[in-house]
């Protein structure tokens, strides 16, 4: 659906149970790089990204569940960690990659709050 549709999405779910499972599927999908940086990264790179995928889900819900503005945000998170070499994975990079990643998600959340309206309740 686009931004300004009238239609609301058919969720079977409470929208808290469908974003801890979007959370848990999005970590998960990152397992295979974190597993090759070793058992400590692994553990805070699947929550990271966890915590980026239920972000994405609000983010989703937002937009109007377009699903182009978390695509963006998730390019602009992976161009800074690219760019920027901050790390082998979300949980590793030092500081310069955790400035960077907050600022990108901070522009985002800010961008969103300011020009979406709040979801009607039920």
């Amino acid at each position: 659906m686009c931004p300004g549709s009238t239609r609301s999405a058919s969720i079977p779910w409470s929208f808290g149970v469908a974003l801890a499972v979007t959370a848990a599927l999005f970590g998960s999908a990152h397992l295979p790089g974190a597993l090759l940086h070793g058992q400590g990264l692994t553990i805070g790179s699947v929550a990271v990204t966890g915590a980026g995928g239920a972000w994405f889900g609000w983010l989703l819900m937002r937009w109007g569940w377009s699903v182009w503005v978390p695509v963006a945000a998730h390019i602009s998170i992976n161009a800074w960690w690219v760019l920027f070499s901050t790390g082998a994975t979300a949980a590793s990079g030092g500081s310069e990659g955790l400035w960077s990643r907050v600022a990108a998600i901070t522009f985002v959340t800010v961008l969103t709050i300011r020009w979406t309206d709040e979801p009607a309740a039920g």
